[in-house]
């Protein structure tokens, strides 16, 4: 009886050594090898006319698709500093000629029911896109992005916060390697940041 014993843990340790291996293999098959990740970018081997390309090139050494988006889990590590919960009079933003105020679909983003004014602005001339966001209750500003470029809101179906996001590059107006998103949500009397998330873009070099 104890050999047989012996013998069938025998056996149980060799299925087991077998299907390990088998599936260790299997999943190697499965992983992308043409591509590699180096920091927050991503970057393939393959031909560049395998890919439609963006025409803003951030590098003589490789072009960047936003047609392949690999995205990351999201994190309560928030990167996302430039935001304001302080109150303020609000005060209509300058319009400059092509720069102009954008004044979004208003959104109820603390829940009673009455929507609040979302406003794209620039402080930055230089900037391609606004680079500051307000939310304005009634007469006051409640809630404000500064110095974010290329910064846009997303309204939360449940209608208690919102998401910010921006598009994330290697500088602040040019070249972008993906999208972050950050979501906030109200509480005690505060929009707080809970989670974000970033889609990273595909690079294929030259």
């Amino acid at each position: 009886m104890k050999n047989l014993f012996k013998k069938l843990a025998f056996f149980v340790v060799i299925v087991g050594v077998f299907v390990l291996g088998y599936m260790s293999g299997f999943a190697q098959k499965l992983q992308p090898q043409e591509i590699s990740e180096r920091k927050d970018t991503l970057f393939t081997n393959m031909p560049r006319e395998y890919f439609d390309v963006s025409p803003f090139s951030p590098s003589d050494e490789y072009d960047v698709t936003d047609r392949v988006e690999i995205g990351g889990l999201p994190t309560k590590e928030i990167t996302l500093s430039s935001y304001s919960n302080k109150k303020y009079p609000f005060v209509e933003p300058p319009s400059f000629p092509g720069k102009e105020p954008f004044y979004l679909e208003p959104a109820d983003v603390d829940g009673d029911g009455n929507k609040e004014k979302i406003i794209l602005t620039w402080t930055n001339l230089l900037y391609s896109r606004p680079n500051k966001l307000q939310i304005v209750k009634g007469e006051q500003v409640v809630f404000e992005v500064t110095d974010l470029p290329r910064v846009w809101f997303e309204q939360s179906e449940s209608h208690k916060g919102f998401y910010i996001g921006n598009e994330i590059g290697d500088n602040k107006d040019c070249c972008y390697a993906g999208n972050r998103l950050v979501r906030f949500i109200l509480e005690s009397g505060e929009f707080k940041p809970v989670w974000e998330q970033k889609i990273m873009y595909l690079r294929i070099r030259r």
